[in-house]
């Protein structure tokens, strides 16, 4: 009986205001330490200069804090997935493959998955 509920709930739609929740630096408070909220904000304050998707990052912190990973670790952490994201995207954008964000996210995780940019 879950299943199909978890169906019509994506397929109608009703998951979309979900979306934001997770690319709010304020979902942050509470949930991870001050210090690691205090980066993740600089650290995605950067990445979204550079036209790159942040919420990967968010998600990585609150992974991080929900599993009482330490402080400097979810850190770095954010800072490897910010690479990845970065790394995708000059492989990208230097093939003229896509600009789309959720493409470079991809990418992000094809790179942390072992494939290379090349």
């Amino acid at each position: 009986m879950r299943a199909p509920a978890i169906a019509l709930f994506v397929v109608t739609g009703l998951a979309a205001p979900l979306h934001g929740q997770v690319d709010s630096p304020m979902r942050l408070e509470g949930r991870v330490p001050p210090a690691v909220a205090e980066a993740v904000r600089a650290i995605a304050d950067s990445v979204a200069r550079e036209g790159l998707p942040v919420r990967p990052l968010f998600r990585k912190a609150l992974e991080g804090g929900a599993k009482g990973i330490p402080a400097d670790r979810i850190i770095a952490a954010v800072g490897t997935v910010a690479s990845q994201l970065a790394q995708a995207a000059k492989a990208l954008r230097s093939e003229h493959v896509a600009r789309d964000p959720d493409v470079i996210e991809a990418g992000g995780y094809a790179i942390n998955a072992g494939l290379s940019a090349g």
